[in-house]
């Protein structure tokens, strides 16, 4: 008998691969898709008021006010409300959706829908008298609005809209402060200081919830810091202070500032100048 060599099944299969090389129309085999890039962070979206220059015959009257979302990148024109007149630095109870602001000689609460500006109630006679409201935030923890004031050397108060009672918080020996803000992750205030003389830097300071001063923050930052000496009209300024993320947002008349506290940095990142009429 003469010898037969056998082959396995897959001994055969390997030759016919080898022999059979793939011709250039055959389908190649495909690379491992590569991972999908992760989703864009989504804006944070926060409450402010900006304020707009009004003119006429040539002459500044003053800035007309408007409440609405913002994000970094600029306002959200489609939210923005017009303040009755005269209301300045507005800020929202998110519980209630009660909007309060500040305007001549008292704080006031606001229907936007309806166009009012209804005068809180005063404070009693045995606190410091509230004299010149400047700025004001709302501590979302304690549930109270926080007011200040340039009456005298500055003073701090809680107002509490369930009890329609006012609280003095501390005196603010002399710090004038043009816009106040809530950071209810770190359970602190930041206010920032109004501008005097030929400032080169913009200060901001904190605040504990019971008006007990902080850390002051400067940044040199020459044109901003005239910028926001140039905008005040009648004693006020039009310029809001918000918390945005880990960061603050500055909104003035020309532009939005993103400031970071620890990295001590302040950064335009929305300018009116560069929108199209």
């Amino acid at each position: 008998m003469g010898f037969r060599k056998r082959f396995s099944t897959s001994a055969m299969a390997f030759l016919l691969i080898a022999s059979c090389p793939l011709a250039a129309d055959d389908p190649k085999p495909k690379p491992a898709d590569a991972p999908a890039a992760a989703p864009a962070a989504k804006p944070v979206t926060f409450s402010a008021v900006l304020y707009t220059p009004e003119t006429r015959l040539g002459r500044g009257l003053g800035f007309a006010a408007a409440y609405g979302d913002f994000t970094l990148d600029g306002p959200r024109v489609d939210t923005l409300k017009p303040l009755p007149d005269g209301a300045r630095h507005a800020v929202i109870d998110p519980a209630t959706k009660r909007l309060f602001a500040l305007a001549w000689p008292s704080p006031r609460e606001v229907d936007l829908a309806k166009g009012t500006a209804t005068p809180l109630p005063k404070p009693p006679a045995n606190l410091p008298e509230l004299s010149h409201p400047c700025a004001v935030a709302y501590d979302t923890k304690r549930d109270h609005l926080v007011v200040a004031t340039l009456g005298g050397k500055g003073e701090l108060y809680a107002f509490a809209p369930k009890t329609a009672t006012w609280t003095h918080l501390a005196g603010l020996n002399n710090a004038d402060l043009a816009a106040l803000t809530y950071d209810p992750q770190a359970d602190k205030l930041y206010g920032l200081f109004r501008q005097f003389g030929d400032p080169t830097t913009v200060q901001i300071r904190t605040y504990a919830p019971d008006g007990t001063p902080g850390d002051t923050f400067e940044f040199n930052d020459p044109q901003l810091a005239k910028q926001l000496q140039d905008h005040p009209v009648a004693g006020r300024y039009p310029v809001d202070l918000a918390v945005v993320g880990d960061r603050l947002a500055l909104i003035t008349p020309d532009g939005i500032y993103a400031i970071h506290l620890k990295a001590r940095t302040i950064r335009l990142t929305w300018s009116r100048k560069a929108q199209p009429a």
